[in-house]
């Protein structure tokens, strides 16, 4: 795998960036060059040399979540236009030439940093996608009604680095709407049968992060949740991956089949996604199932669930 490679690979296909440059050429090699190397991470790419024509495009779109590459020659006045825009979410100040003076940059929360190369502002355009794919990692937890709870993570990918996981917690931090979570997990591979491997010597960031990769749908049981900042905005959460044998998943499982019943797997998926709190797939489960049949009496049951999970208040 080629470094380029790896970097496409930790992009979503939905990742829109971009560029403003008053000076962009397209028939300049030193342009092509650097934008064939954006476009071996992202898909979806648009360049602008006209300031208005750029805000005009960003208010218009329904894409959210835009990253934009801002050349330094546009200085504090125009990017400050972009840092209001609410479809920005992250400003990467890229040139060629050191700014005189940078503290105004302090100002703009969205501007992520200067970059006087393309190396470097690929590497945060990766590791900022990066924390946007953590922090979307969903996680399901069940009380057991027990001393502790079951919490299920899809797509993990933890780091043995306890230093690494700790930035990622932080980063978390510059939006005041998140909390940061650091999972110290336990496990045990002489009694845990599920799948899980070292990707040191096959991770793009194996010289840093001593990646560990576990099968989807990874059940831990929640030992310990504290605190470890004064302003209760950094977590640390004591996990232990659970065997097939573990009482409590066990009893977990069986009490859900019970809750869960249905006429059909589609049926109970529903119910299940209900019961973890999942209501927007649980939504989407009905919606599909609506399609499916034509039996009123059926039919009726699936719009109670919807308008239930609309109200927030649903019966298993």
């Amino acid at each position: 795998m080629t470094s380029h490679d790896a970097e496409r690979s930790v992009f979503e296909q939905n990742l829109h960036l971009i560029w403003l440059d008053s000076h962009l050429d397209e028939s300049d090699k030193h342009f092509r060059s650097n934008l064939d190397r954006l476009r071996s991470m992202v898909k979806k790419i648009d360049t602008f040399t006209n300031t208005q024509k750029c805000i005009d495009f960003v208010t218009k779109t329904t894409d959210d979540g835009i990253s934009m590459i801002v050349s330094e020659c546009s200085g504090e006045k125009i990017i400050s236009l972009f840092d209001d825009l609410q479809q920005i979410e992250t400003i990467y100040v890229f040139g060629t030439d050191t700014f005189s003076n940078t503290k105004w940059i302090d100002n703009y929360s969205k501007i992520k940093g200067v970059f006087m190369d393309i190396d470097s502002l690929c590497g945060a355009l990766q590791r900022a996608k990066r924390q946007s794919n953590d922090d979307s990692i969903q996680i399901s937890l069940v009380s057991t009604s027990g001393e502790s709870d079951i919490v299920r993570l899809d797509q993990l990918e933890p780091s043995k680095e306890k230093r690494v996981s700790m930035n990622f917690a932080r980063c978390a931090l510059g939006n005041p709407d998140f909390v940061g979570i650091l999972y110290t997990m336990n496990i045990d591979p002489a009694v845990s049968s599920t799948p899980f491997a070292s990707l040191t010597n096959v991770s793009y960031y194996a010289d840093t992060e001593q990646e560990i990769l576990f099968a989807m749908n990874t059940v831990f049981r929640i030992d310990e949740i504290k605190a470890i900042d004064k302003d209760d905005r950094l977590w640390e959460v004591h996990l232990t991956l659970t065997a097939d044998n573990d009482p409590r998943l066990r009893d977990l499982l069986a009490r859900l089949r019970q809750d869960t019943q249905g006429a059909s797997g589609w049926h109970r998926l529903g119910r299940l996604l209900i019961r973890l709190g999942q209501s927007k797939q649980a939504e989407n489960v009905y919606q599909f199932l609506l399609e499916q049949t034509s039996d009123e009496p059926i039919k009726g049951y699936f719009y109670h669930q919807l308008g239930c999970l609309e109200e927030r208040v649903c019966y298993l």
